[in-house]
This record gives structure tokens, sequence and C-alpha cells, in this order.
């Protein structure tokens, strides 16, 4: 993997706050995929 900085400019602090917000919403996006699939096998088991 590669990080390419496009503008030098930004703050240090910035640049780490964003990325750490980016991968709190990949991750959170995954674990709501991961858990909803296992809900609906849970709930379809059950009703059928």
């Amino acid at each position: 993997m590669e990080l390419i900085v496009l503008n030098g400019k930004e703050n240090e602090e910035d640049a780490n706050k964003e990325l750490a917000e980016d991968l709190i919403a990949i991750v959170t996006s995954f674990a709501a995929r991961i858990y909803g699939q296992r809900g609906g096998k849970k709930h379809d088991s059950n009703t059928g």
C-alpha cells in the first residue's frame, strides 16, 4: 500500500485525525455488514 500526499501544507495532526476517522468508518461499515448477515441468518432460521 502506498500513501501519496497531494497537499504537503496540511497539518500532520489533521491528517492523522482524518485517517483515523476514515479507518473507523471502514471498520464500522464492515462490522455492520458482518453482523447484519449473522442477524439475518439467525432470523431466517427462527422463522422457518
